[in-house]
């Protein structure tokens, strides 16, 4: 298990998940449009932007690492 903060709250992740599924786990929102948990994600509609060690990524594509704020 991996430990990363998302919005100031500790969050345990699988190494194989995303940013978008570890927030989901804990019941943080983040607003997508093109994510459906059943399909592959490609990332296009680009409504799931976070922040993730000061880059911006799309959470339903970028996976979660050690550490990560």
């Amino acid at each position: 298990m991996l430990k990363l903060k998302i919005n100031g709250i500790t969050v345990e992740a699988e190494k194989d998940m995303t940013i978008l599924q570890a927030a989901e786990k804990v019941g943080i929102y983040i607003p997508t449009l093109c994510y459906h948990p059943d399909r592959s994600t490609f990332g296009g509609c680009r409504v799931c932007m976070v922040d993730a060690d000061g880059r911006i990524v799309t959470a339903c594509r970028a996976p979660v690492k050690d550490g990560m704020i």
